[in-house]
């Protein structure tokens, strides 16, 4: 009941009839940029290698430059602030039992799935992940693409949403 009064954007495209969204959006060369990794964190099958990786970044001493206090704050996926309480119109939730977290990851799954025939018609995906929420700057750009690639893209299709397509 909640997550119905909540809806979003991203909502709409849950249901199984999306074939015409895509179909609209490549006839008016819009592409989309889903920002996975920030959005869906918390329910990615990559979370926890994705907090590892960024922990590890910031652990080089030779990337002292960045304010690692307040990225540690953002990049755990417990922060109780954290994407699973405020990205995509509030719903999700870091408690992995809860009724909320199921319907995020099923909307990420659905998502997923749209990119997919998205990109089959022709539609141009972009990677990008709002660095200034809840991810690391540089690296987030390689997960995001990961992302991509683990729900279906090809690697060069990954490669392309962060090169051409931008350029284009």
């Amino acid at each position: 009941e909640r997550y119905l009064r909540q809806r979003t954007a991203k909502d709409f495209l849950l249901g199984e009839n999306y074939q015409d969204l895509a179909k609209l959006m490549v006839a008016k060369k819009v592409a989309w940029v889903p920002t996975f990794t920030k959005d869906f964190k918390v329910v990615l099958d990559e979370r926890d290698q994705f907090e590892l990786e960024a922990y590890r970044l910031l652990a080089n001493p030779e990337l002292q430059y960045l304010p690692v206090h307040n990225y540690l704050l953002m990049l755990t996926n417990d922060h109780p602030t954290g994407i699973g309480q405020v990205a995509s119109g509030r719903i999700g939730t870091v408690d992995r039992t809860s009724a909320d977290w199921e319907v995020f990851r099923k909307s990420y799954k659905n998502l997923t799935g749209f990119m997919k025939y998205f990109t089959d018609q022709g539609g141009h995906m972009l990677a990008g992940t709002a660095p200034h929420s809840f991810v690391l700057p540089g690296l987030s750009i390689h997960q995001e693409m990961q992302v991509f690639v683990d729900a279906g893209l090809t690697p060069m299709q990954a490669l392309q949403t962060a090169t051409i397509y931008p350029a284009e």
